[in-house]
Parts: structure tokens; C-alpha cells; sequence
């Protein structure tokens, strides 16, 4: 029977490396093993890196055996190469990635925020692999760190298709205020009938409200990665032919244990927080407790802007002039509030603050719609 065996990259000098092409699953267990206990290595970690770097012309393991060991080897140098693993439909190679990133978040901390974070904000208008999907789990790794908890809230509100995942990796922080940020979220997956978007959203707010535990114990970058990459490992020197079998009984073996499982008490803790979910009161939006939490838009840095050429910032911040506009029932109320007997030296100075007072106006989240904005108000009367 026909077996695929991987040719080694001619450029790969160093013998422990080339291992990482054999068709040997015990050779390749004993050469990443070898490698992880070489770290500092320099001209290894050069091979490593040049391996990953021509993943996509390599028909080997050799760049998921080489993801690995980079991620434990911490290496900062690895980053650019793993997030561009990331714009690829190659899901298996994209989740080596990720396991790897993660572990050099743990290791250094906010140092590996600025690359990811820039590689995310160039993918939210175009992203054809769902690749700042991905990129999100390192940053959520990241717990302690204000930096990360505040670019997490930031995209979570500007990021529509994944704020479901965002919301899982937001509980991770553990700040009650955050809240807030889910219950606008909710009302308007409500509003617009979103019903799997709400049931997402409520489920992260129930974890982040104590209501039931997040369990993230199992975490796959804990496991031994030999027990995490056995599938792959099994893989190696089938043809294809072994391989689809392998996986078709995989898959059967998988739905015949889930029938198993239907009756077990898990299954029934499951269906129970499902109704909790799905029936638990929320507690009403805070504007101010919202305001605290999340990130200034940018019609919220051009009002503050506003406020401080026209002197106006010696007596308010934009966010005290949201909570103004939140408890006013009209604009012009609001207005006469904040400029009280304040002149403006033009006419035009004082039309070009009021327009763009109009304009905060109506992108202020209001406590009687529960966070929505009277934008967002009328986004939902299109539906």
C-alpha cells in the first residue's frame, strides 16, 4: 500500500531538525522532546523559524512539530510567523499557532500585545479566514493586565461577528463592570431577534454574574503535547487511504459516546443552565458604571476634543456630559446644562460644538433603553 512519506527541507542542516520530518512517530516524539530542552539555541531556533515560515509549501508535520517547540521555547521571534499561520483555512496548523502564542503570552506578558493587536485591527473590515478569531486568545490569556482587559472591551463593541467568543474571553477578567458592556449587548441581539447572539451573550453574563462556573480547566495547551498532538502523531507514514479511516472511526466512536452521555449528570447540569441562561433576570444597564469600563469611541474623543478648544474641559470630561445627556429628556436641555451662560467667540465655533454635541447625543447609551443608543434605535426599527 502507497504511503506518503515527507521529504526533508533541503535548507534544514542541523540533523535534530531534519527529525522533525521523519515518518517515525516515536523518532519525532524524541527529537521535539530534544529540541525543547534546547532552548537558547540560536541557529536551531533559525531553522525552527525558517521551517514556519514556508509552511505553506511544506506537505510535512515538520511546521506543527516546529510550532511546538517554539512555544516552548517562548520565543518572541516566532510571533510574525505564527499570526501569518493565521490567515489560512489550515485549521489544525492555525490551532499549533495559538497553543504557542499563548504560551509566550504567559511567559512575557504584555510584551506580545502591540503585533497581535495591530495583526487584529487590520482584520475587521476584511478577515476572509476568521483569522483575528483566532488571534484573540492570547490577549485573553493575559487576566491581570488592564492593557488587554481594555483592548478586549474596545473590540467587543466594534467587532459584531466574533463579540459572542469575545464575551467568553471577557469573564476571563473577572470585572463585574464588564457587565454593562453585555447588558446593551443583549438588548440589542433582543431587539433585532439575534437569538443565537443573545443566548451567547447571556451565557457569558451569567459566568461573569457567578451564576455558574466557567470551567476552563481542560485547557488544551495544559496537556502533555504529545497527548494533545496524538491524532497528527498517528498519522505519520499512512497513506491517505489510513488516514480518512482512521478518522472516520475517530468520528463514530465520538457519536456513539455522546449517545452515552445524554443520560449522565453533566448533560443534565448542561440543560439546567441552559434555562438559567436563558430566564435569568438581568440586572438593569448603569450608565456610569458602563462609562467607567468601556473605551472612548471616536465621536467621544472628538467631543472631548471640543470640549477642550472651547475651554469647556475646565468644567466637564465627555463622560460628563454623557450622563448629563442620559438624564435629559431633550438635547437642548442638555446643552443649556453644559454651556450655561458660556460664550462662544463665533458664531461658527459655537455651530461646529453643537453639531458635534448632536452627534454624541446620538450615540450616548441611554439607561431607559437599557444601553441602547438612539442610533442603534433606529438601526433596530430597519428590521
Amino acid at each position: 500500500m502507497f504511503k506518503k512519506f515527507f521529504k526533508r527541507n533541503k535548507s534544514v542542516k542541523n540533523q535534530l531538525v531534519g527529525a522533525l520530518y521523519s515518518n517515525d512517530k516515536n523518532e519525532v516524539i524524541k527529537a521535539v522532546n530534544d529540541l525543547v530542552q534546547r532552548q537558547g539555541d540560536v541557529h536551531l531556533e533559525e531553522e525552527l523559524l525558517a521551517i514556519v515560515e514556508d509552511w505553506r509549501s511544506d506537505e510535512s508535520y515538520a511546521p506543527l512539530w516546529s510550532m511546538i517547540v517554539l512555544g516552548y521555547w517562548y520565543s518572541l521571534e516566532a510571533i510574525p510567523f505564527l499570526l501569518d499561520v493565521l490567515d489560512s483555512e489550515a485549521d489544525i496548523w492555525k490551532e499549533a499557532a495559538i497553543e504557542a502564542l499563548e504560551r509566550l503570552a504567559e511567559k512575557h506578558g504584555e510584551v506580545i500585545l502591540d503585533p497581535i493587536e495591530e495583526f487584529i485591527e487590520r482584520r475587521l473590515d476584511h478577515d476572509p479566514f476568521d483569522a483575528r478569531l483566532y488571534a484573540y486568545s492570547p490577549i485573553a490569556v493575559l487576566t491581570q493586565s488592564e492593557l488587554a482587559k481594555s483592548f478586549l472591551v474596545k473590540v467587543f463593541e466594534l467587532d459584531d461577528t466574533w463579540q459572542g467568543s469575545i464575551a467568553y474571553d471577557l469573564v476571563k477578567f473577572g470585572d463585574k463592570r464588564i457587565l454593562h458592556l453585555f447588558r446593551r449587548a443583549i438588548e440589542y441581539a433582543h431587539r433585532i431577534k439575534d437569538k443565537y447572539g443573545e443566548k451567547d451573550l447571556r451565557d457569558a453574563y451569567c459566568l461573569l454574574a457567578g451564576v455558574y462556573k466557567f470551567n476552563d480547566d481542560d485547557h488544551l495547551r495544559n496537556k502533555p503535547w504529545e497527548e494533545r498532538w496524538d491524532d497528527k502523531l498517528n498519522e505519520l507514514g499512512k497513506s491517505e487511504e489510513e488516514i480518512d479511516k482512521m478518522s472516520e472511526e475517530k468520528f463514530s466512536g465520538q457519536q456513539a459516546n455522546f449517545k452515552l452521555l445524554e443520560d449522565e449528570e453533566w448533560f443534565k447540569e448542561n440543560k439546567r443552565q441552559n434555562k438559567i441562561r436563558d430566564t435569568y433576570p438581568l440586572a438593569d444597564f448603569n450608565l456610569a458604571e458602563y462609562l467607567e469600563i468601556r473605551e472612548r469611541g471616536w465621536l467621544e474623543k472628538d467631543f472631548q476634543s471640543a470640549l477642550r478648544l472651547s475651554a469647556l474641559s475646565d468644567l466637564y470630561s465627555v463622560e460628563e456630559v454623557q450622563k448629563i445627556i442620559n438624564s435629559s429628556i431633550k438635547p437642548s436641555e442638555a446643552l443649556k446644562t453644559i454651556l450655561g451662560d458660556f460664550e462662544f467667540s463665533t458664531d461658527d465655533g459655537l455651530r461646529e460644538f453643537t453639531s458635534k454635541f448632536f452627534n454624541l447625543w446620538n450615540n450616548t447609551p441611554r439607561e431607559e433603553f437599557q444601553g441602547l443608543t438612539p442610533v442603534e434605535l433606529a438601526e433596530i426599527n430597519k428590521y
